[in-house]
């Protein structure tokens, strides 16, 4: 087997892996963990069975698919935010200050 094809295959494996857990809807923590542990084991698979510039590739790639992912997962809590203008404002306050209940 050529000496290019494990790396390829382990970040290949770790962009695809990125993608699963940021859209399975883990907590962050649980992502991040998780991406950590699978990162760590791919990382040192490849360590242990391939050229040592793969590791160096692999922990590149994998950096760049993290920034990429915590990007993309700003982009989508930033879109959730609703923007009101300055009398719905008002209104929602007045809303909850009138709300029978516990203040």
């Amino acid at each position: 087997m050529p000496d290019w094809i494990p790396p390829v295959l382990a970040g290949a494996f770790l962009v695809v892996s990125y993608r699963v857990v940021r859209t399975s809807g883990a907590g962050l923590r649980v992502a991040v963990l998780l991406m950590a542990v699978l990162n760590a084991g791919v990382l040192w698979l490849l360590a242990a069975t391939g050229p040592p510039r793969g590791v160096a590739a692999v922990a590149l790639v994998s950096t760049v698919a993290a920034v990429h992912s915590l990007l993309a997962a700003v982009r989508t809590m930033m879109s959730r935010i609703q923007r009101v203008d300055a009398e719905s404002f008002h209104g929602l306050v007045r809303q909850a200050a009138n709300a029978p209940g516990p203040r």
